[in-house]
């Protein structure tokens, strides 16, 4: 009984300590989030161009580090966050490469992947249909 004991002891301390890398690690990719999203406020640049906030990033480079993050969301099961990111990721590629490139189709793919974990299927399915 008495290993037993320690045995669950030693449990709930490793799931404790999951649990704090876990937020530790959300907390992270809030931060990084927020530093991301800064830099987006202004979007106004054309397709490799520099944009004219500090950040220095195009387009391009802003919507990948979106889906970067909204994998990452993603795999947080923060999906309602992970869903947003995938958006704007797919407004900045609409309208630097149009409604029919390669990295639209991927944001589509990512959606769905989220929709499917929610429990969404129907859209799931439609996404990935459109991608």
């Amino acid at each position: 009984a008495l290993d037993t004991c320690r045995s669950q002891q030693q449990n709930d301390a490793y799931k404790a300590e999951l649990e704090a890398m876990i937020l530790h690690n959300m907390r992270g990719v809030r931060r990084n989030e927020d530093d991301v999203m800064g830099a987006l406020e202004n979007e106004s640049i054309a397709e490799g161009e520099a944009d004219d906030d500090d950040s220095g990033l195009s387009t391009l480079e802003k919507a990948h580090i979106l889906v970067l993050i909204a994998e990452e969301l993603s795999d947080l099961d923060l999906h309602d966050d992970a869903l947003e990111r995938y958006e704007e990721a797919y407004e900045m590629y609409r309208g630097a490469l149009g409604n029919d490139s390669r990295k639209v189709a991927e944001v589509y793919r990512g959606n769905a992947t989220v929709l499917r974990k929610k429990g969404e299927l129907g859209e799931a399915l439609q996404l990935c249909q459109r991608a």
